[in-house]
């Protein structure tokens, strides 16, 4: 048997492909096959893919999809999801990443790696500092696809896939699950992938819309990960500033459907989410003074904040918090959009 198939979701990837696949040839002390699944490129992709000699898959477009469709041809042990934008920073990587998690005694046991942005300059480099260092944890919500996810294809198989009716976060839906039923390390080398989608589109936008992302799917928030799946699709093909105020009119629709009290309790839910999340905000100072006073405010947080947080009136405040940033954030983008515009 293969020990490892390495799968990579494309659509239109003729530009940074040649890297990667080019990285994965110079990979040493493992058996391997690359699979690249497809959906639907209408560029050079597989041409680029066949002088590579690497496999195809064609699938119907959709991440989820695509990498499950991978899944299924692959004949490895191990199975390996990359991006296609991922580049690899040793030829022994994946010998040294596999057999740390064959050490692991936990299953489902699932491994991903830290990492570092390319073409980013100026403060927003600096602002992805915070990112890079978040990629070493293995708290909740801190890992995702542009870390890679190494796993055993038969706990692939348990876990049932990637869920193929989420049009995007279904990387954070498998992790997640994955943590609840068995546990994630930090495999023993970084990867590399770009930030250039920062620096077009503004760095606080896309981590605000990830937030709300990230909230929406804590509440099982579905009817919105259906209907805005077009709106988030077509946000990857403006080469500007991140549009957002149809993105969030969705979100407030669906919140608000179903009535006041379901409202409430969505927002309510929302609290919760982000009371829960607040250690960022003291790893973010960690991150700032890391030279000098290592991980003192996470510490702080874990030991002082959380417990003295972890109740209703501590919701509550979140959620109050939550709301308002959000109406402000859809009245802000309304205004700038509707100018620029």
């Amino acid at each position: 048997m293969t020990t490892l198939s390495v799968i990579v979701p494309t659509l239109n990837e003729q530009q940074a492909l040649p890297n990667l696949l080019e990285d994965l040839e110079r990979q040493a002390g493992v058996e391997m096959e690359v699979i690249v699944a497809d959906g639907g490129s209408t560029d050079r992709t597989v041409s680029v893919c066949y002088q590579h000699g690497v496999r195809v898959v064609v699938a119907q477009s959709g991440r989820g999809r695509q990498m499950n469709a991978g899944a299924a041809a692959a004949r490895g042990r191990y199975l390996l999801f990359l991006h296609a934008d991922t580049r690899l920073s040793g030829a022994d990587q994946f010998a040294l990443s596999i057999e740390a998690l064959a050490a692991a005694r936990t299953r489902p046991a699932a491994g991903h790696f830290s990492l570092r942005f390319n073409e980013v300059v100026g403060s927003t480099a600096q602002k992805l500092r915070y990112h890079e260092a978040k990629t070493h944890l293995n708290r909740k919500n801190t890992t995702n696809g542009d870390q890679g996810m190494l796993l055993l294809a038969e706990d692939f198989v348990s876990l049932g896939g990637f869920d193929e009716s989420l049009h995007f976060l279904e990387d954070q839906d498998m992790a997640e699950r994955i943590r609840a039923l068995g546990c994630w390390m930090t495999l023993p080398s970084t990867i590399v992938t770009s930030g250039r989608r920062f620096a077009i589109e503004g760095y606080t936008p896309r981590m605000l819309q990830s937030a709300v992302i990230m909230c929406f799917r804590e509440i099982e928030l579905r009817d919105f990960f259906h209907e805005s799946a077009t709106i988030y699709r077509d946000q990857d093909r403006v080469e500007g500033p991140l549009p957002m105020e149809a993105f969030l009119r969705m979100g407030h629709h669906c919140l608000a459907r179903d009535g006041i009290r379901r409202f409430i309790g969505r927002w309510y839910g929302i609290g919760r989410f982000v009371r829960g999340n607040a250690w960022q905000l003291f790893f973010a100072k960690d991150v700032r003074e890391r030279d000098r006073a290592g991980d003192r405010w996470l510490a702080w947080h874990d030991r002082y904040f959380d417990p003295l947080t972890d109740n209703a009136i501590g919701n509550i405040l979140a959620m109050l918090l939550g709301l308002g940033a959000y109406y402000v954030l859809w009245l802000y983008s309304m205004i700038r959009e509707r100018h620029r515009g």
